[in-house]
């Protein structure tokens, strides 16, 4: 995994809204976090759907690539 998925773990951990107190993992909202960055990595790549070599690119693997999974 890549950066920007820590990023996105570490912006679902913070202190709970209602009882404060010490950070907690809001798995929801990571997950929340993963479907908005998806949605915005189709939404910029829609139209550059072609590798260096001129190739078609799926969208998986523009949302692959950006989370560094293979």
């Amino acid at each position: 995994m890549n950066d920007r998925l820590w990023e996105l773990f570490h912006q679902a951990n913070h202190p709970h809204p209602k009882h404060g107190g010490n950070d907690m993992f809001f798995p929801e909202e990571f997950a929340e976090l993963i479907v908005r960055e998806c949605e915005k990595i189709l939404i910029e790549n829609v139209e550059v759907a072609l590798d260096d070599s001129g190739n078609p690119v799926s969208p998986e693997d523009f949302i692959k690539e950006h989370f560094g999974v293979e």
